[in-house]
């Protein structure tokens, strides 16, 4: 083709083309590396190249066509998404019964199957059957600060934030040791003691005889 053709000489940068009766794109165009390799009409317009549609109906094997993201699920994109509106995601779960064979578990996560606690109805409304299990440290940490011991020495799994009260352990009692006093014997009220020094006899005084060193 002329340059001319599309461009003008007052303004190189302004491109205009009139596509009508030109159905075959690569005739001009290059298609960009890993593209659909369908004719380009198929999804753009030559009015607005941006605006991309394609009609799907009758195409049910997306992956002819698109690449699956990184670690995504490995089916057909048509099993959860539709072309009306992708991000719109349904699944139905009937008859599947392994959540771990597509969904991955959360960090830190309990690792036993999603659907013993889980349902596809309504995620967040976990219900667990814990009939036969008492060890409720095995799936549950302890929270910080908390008593030690086994929870269901206070909880049950019907009302969890309903604690049974929790027994007060008494001590023995610690034996106060007395401290022994003498006490004085009473005597009879016409028995007074004499409280005065008792009065030295007259006569010699009794000396003491100094042992001598040997």
């Amino acid at each position: 083709l002329e340059c001319s053709t599309c461009h003008s000489f007052s303004e190189w940068s302004s491109i205009s083309f009139s596509h009508d009766g030109h159905v075959k794109c690569e005739t001009c165009h290059q298609p960009p590396e890993n593209h659909f390799p369908g004719a380009c009409t198929n999804c753009h317009s030559p009015t607005t190249w941006t605006a991309i549609s394609f009609d799907h109906e009758g195409f049910s094997d997306c992956l002819s066509c698109h690449t699956a993201d990184l670690g995504h699920y490995e089916g057909l994109c048509s099993s959860c998404h539709n072309t009306t509106d992708w991000q719109m995601i349904e699944f139905d779960h009937t008859n599947y019964t392994d959540c771990l064979s597509c969904h991955e578990t959360p960090a830190g996560h309990w690792p036993g199957q999603c659907s013993d606690c889980h349902s596809t109805a309504d995620w967040l409304d976990i219900t667990f059957d814990h009939t036969t299990y008492t060890n409720c440290k095995a799936c549950h940490a302890r929270p910080a600060g908390h008593p030690r011991g086994q929870c269901s020495n206070c909880h049950t799994t019907d009302t969890w934030l309903t604690a049974t009260p929790t027994p007060t352990v008494l001590l023995p009692a610690t034996p106060v040791v007395q401290e022994e006093r003498y006490v004085r014997p009473e005597l009879p009220s016409d028995e007074e003691p004499d409280l005065r020094s008792t009065p030295v006899p007259d006569g010699d005084v009794p000396t003491v005889r100094e042992t001598p060193e040997p």
